[in-house]
């Protein structure tokens, strides 16, 4: 075999046959990184942040937004900083998702939704609180039909909240607000006949909350109607003032500047196949299925979709990019998208990888270069494109 030194690369190509590959083309490279220039230097090597615990799972790492970063290693919740640890909570096994949204890590399992700061963790959101109603024979309440409601209070901010509704048939009858769940709640109460619903006062589980007389109409309106907690995504990002998710084929996403409510009845997305990856931008998401599409002005009156790939991606190959843009990984080598629906496929005429189920990706400087290293698993598809070696056998 004959050696030959490069010393001005131009790419790799395992597409064009090796004894016609392109000058200054590898058909591979191994352990290697090339300069702007296009020098081939030995790849820097790596340095070891922590050394994980025998017999312990290494579930996921996070990046905090102090620089910090959160290990999941089985059920514990380890924030590592400067090489000191600390064991910041527990969660339950299974698969595990986190974003950073607005100076927090939001994440979720199966079984958890915590929002983490700092130096705190907190619930993220919380499910409608529960309760029942009760007619009873004291009080002055006109007669008519009340909508009732109770809401809860998650890391200072007002919960979801589901709407009752009771009767009064005669005089001399009040309404008896039974809750059956702990914490701090609010009750609202509309009008006699009426639809909006204005805050009566606080309530607990320790005593009923009984509304007497005519209740109160110059207090605040109930604004988290219907709305819920975000329910587990396998996936979450952040864009803009929403947090997005995905699990299986549904995209979900919060309300705007509201990360701990969803709204179950609107704010979802329906795609026909298993979404494998939700990509930000300024002005829009790109999301991966059966096929790649961009959503712009998503939870808005105006939120559009159409199809810019014909093709999905590899799970978790997301990187952010120092212009703005987004990158990925696909069955077409290297994915860049920017503003609009913009995308170029940089590595389409030149190299076609053999990919596998999913991966993860970082975006490394270096020498006056930038790098996007992707690692892969699982089940691997060979490419149909790529230039082999083959032989013709005649058995006889």
């Amino acid at each position: 075999m004959a050696f030959q030194r490069i010393n001005q690369f131009t790419g790799c190509n395992n597409i064009a046959k090796p004894e016609r590959l392109p000058e200054g083309a590898v058909a591979d490279a191994v352990n290697l990184d090339f300069t702007v220039g296009g020098k081939a230097e030995l790849r820097a090597g790596y340095s070891l942040v922590r050394k994980c615990q025998a017999g312990k799972e290494l579930r996921a790492v996070f990046a905090m937004p102090d620089d910090s970063l959160l290990i999941v290693e089985n059920n514990d919740l380890i924030k590592l900083r400067n090489g000191q640890e600390q064991k910041i909570g527990e969660v339950s096994t299974g698969p595990i998702a986190a974003t950073v949204h607005n100076d927090k890590l939001y994440l979720n399992t199966q079984a958890e939704s915590l929002e983490i700061g700092v130096a705190e963790v907190s619930p993220w959101g919380m499910a409608p609180p529960d309760f029942d109603l009760a007619v009873i024979g004291y009080g002055d309440m006109p007669i008519g039909t009340y909508k009732i409601s109770v809401t809860g209070i998650s890391g200072g901010s007002e919960a979801g909240a589901h709407i009752k509704t009771v009767e009064i048939n005669t005089s001399g009858k009040s309404i008896a607000v039974h809750l059956n769940s702990n914490g701090q709640s609010r009750v609202y109460c509309s009008a006699a006949n009426g639809t909006q619903l204005y805050h009566q006062g606080s309530a607990s589980s320790s005593a009923p909350f009984v509304i007497t007389g005519e209740p109160a109409n110059d207090t605040a309106v109930l604004e988290t109607a219907h709305l819920t907690k975000m329910p587990f995504c396998e996936i979450l990002e952040s864009h803009k003032g929403q947090i997005l998710g995905a699990s299986g084929n549904t995209l979900y996403f919060t309300r705007p500047m509201l990360p701990h409510l969803h709204d179950p009845l609107s704010g979802f997305v329906l795609f026909n196949k298993k979404i494998t990856l939700i990509a930000p931008v300024g002005d829009g998401v790109y999301v991966c299925a059966d096929k790649t599409y961009y959503i712009s002005a998503i939870g808005s009156n105006e939120m559009t979709m159409r199809k810019v790939l014909d093709f999905g991606a590899v799970a978790g190959t997301q990187v952010k990019l120092p212009s703005g843009s987004v990158s990925w990984f696909s069955e077409y080598g290297q994915i860049i998208a920017g503003n609009g629906g913009e995308v170029a496929m940089v590595n389409k005429d030149t190299y076609s990888p053999e990919i596998m189920d999913s991966g993860a990706a970082v975006l490394l400087s270096g020498n006056g270069n930038q790098i996007i290293a992707t690692t892969m698993s699982g089940a691997q598809r060979s490419s149909l494109l790529k230039s082999k070696d083959f032989w013709d056998v005649e058995v006889i």
